[in-house]
């Protein structure tokens, strides 16, 4: 019979556990933890430092796009009331009917 990969030789495992012994010297293990400590600390505080920064971006340059907001949505509202003319008339309600049976199309799951 072929064993499979994920079967447990418990054997193997007994072995394992039975040669499990301590450091002979912890120094080394104890300084290598330090450096990975160290160097967490480090991507920490250079993450919070990003964060920071790109924070402090956003609210000194919040103003212009606030402005580009008001500008798109005042560009909108001026667009919506000359589309509403068009829309009251025959051809608009024709138009509005073909957009609407597109996005319908559009939208229904595909039958692959």
């Amino acid at each position: 019979m072929i064993a499979m990969a994920n079967d447990a030789d418990f054997e193997l495992l007994r072995v394992f556990t039975q040669t499990r012994e301590a450091p002979v010297d912890g120094g080394f293990s104890a300084s290598v933890l330090r450096k990975i400590d160290r160097a967490r600390r480090a991507w920490r505080w250079r993450r919070i430092l990003v964060m920071l920064c790109i924070a402090i971006a956003a609210s000194l340059n919040a103003h212009l796009l606030l402005q580009q907001a008001m500008q798109s949505v005042r560009w909108v509202g001026d667009l919506t009331t000359a589309c509403t003319e068009f829309l009251l008339t025959p051809w608009g309600w024709a138009a509005s009917m073909l957009l609407g049976a597109c996005v319908v199309l559009r939208s229904r799951p595909s039958r692959r």
